[in-house]
């Protein structure tokens, strides 16, 4: 990937935080790490990545320090409307987990444990309060959006209606569910690279799915 020049995922002070955590449990606090992380190591603005909550703590870095972002690829975005309650929140987890690998959750489960419920509960909580389809209108480069065919965290009204809000917006499905980059590591980086050759395009809004 160093050929794409500054690749920087928005998830990682999340997902594999230092001890002790770098921030609270909170969408605002991981965009702020972020900020000031890319602040310290890019010399040039960078293709931002986000997954999942990842992609609102993206658009946070964006939104306020646009001079550090050329480019956004949002992975999965959550989270629509309806499921900011946590009955619809839950129903569409049972959906999703229908189509996630097997081996996802040794993967996945030792962070949430390392973390503990009640620091979990209070990142889903400040996701849920977040409105990216607000955000993402303030948004002044190219933005990516792409989902996974059977992502019900993600679904396709709502990689649709963020795409259209987007000035700059495109959007495209993956195949896998809403944790595709963990299955589909090819297709993922492909979806990067094409963020990354837009970065300072006019860009246009269309649909599509890598090869």
């Amino acid at each position: 990937m160093r050929r794409l020049g500054e690749v920087v995922p928005a998830g990682r002070a999340r997902l594999r935080p230092p001890e002790p955590r770098p921030c609270p449990a909170e969408v605002p606090a991981v965009a702020d790490v972020v900020s000031a992380w890319i602040d310290e190591i890019a010399r040039e603005p960078v293709v931002l990545v986000g997954h999942s909550t990842g992609a609102q703590a993206a658009l946070r870095v964006a939104a306020a320090r646009p001079d550090l972002v050329g480019a956004l690829a949002l992975l999965g975005p959550t989270f629509p409307p309806e499921q900011r309650r946590m009955p619809a929140l839950l129903r569409a987890y049972v959906r999703n987990s229908r189509h996630e690998p097997l081996g996802l959750q040794p993967a996945i489960v030792p962070y949430y444990l390392r973390g503990g419920p009640g620091e979990l509960l209070r990142f889903i909580r400040s996701a849920q309060r977040d409105q990216p389809e607000k955000l993402i209108t303030e948004i002044a480069c190219p933005v990516l959006l792409a989902r996974g065919e059977h992502d019900a965290f993600a679904p396709q009204w709502w990689v649709d209606r963020l795409t259209d809000a987007a000035p700059k917006g495109r959007s495209t499905t993956a195949p896998g569910a809403h944790t595709f980059p963990y299955q589909h590591g090819g297709v993922t980086a492909s979806i990067i690279a094409e963020a990354a050759a837009r970065t300072g395009s006019s860009g246009e809004h269309r649909g599509g799915r890598p090869e």
